[in-house]
């Protein structure tokens, strides 16, 4: 829970930092709202908004890398980066090898330890 807290946290500054700088937050948020505006349902809406936002599909890669890897890796607007690790929970099965400890090491900076990006 922790590191999912200093993920959020991280993600929460870097859209700050972008809503500052250049209203970001509020374009991309106009065009998600456009492109939702006469979907039939909320396939159709997502899919509308995906389209049209570059924030939510940013968003939506965070999400997928948090789910499939236990990692957030996104840079929002090409400008402004967020990599973190996020603990692992126990399996289900009893898995020995998964850990419970927190590993949230996040790199709001962009200077990742790979140095390679999504998109």
């Amino acid at each position: 829970l922790e590191s999912l807290e200093a993920v959020a946290r991280d993600v929460r500054a870097a859209l700050r930092h972008e809503e500052r700088r250049c209203g970001y937050v509020s374009r991309e948020a106009a065009l998600m709202l456009a492109a939702a505006a006469d979907a039939s349902d909320d396939d159709e809406r997502l899919k509308r908004q995906l389209a049209a936002s570059a924030l939510a599909r940013e968003l939506k890669g965070a999400l997928d890398g948090a789910i499939e890897r236990g990692r957030v890796r996104v840079r929002f607007n090409r400008w402004i980066a967020v990599s973190a690790r996020l603990a692992v929970a126990p399996t289900e099965r009893g898995d020995d090898d998964a850990t419970s400890e927190s590993s949230a090491a996040s790199d709001v900076d962009g200077d990742d330890d790979d140095g390679s990006w999504p998109g």
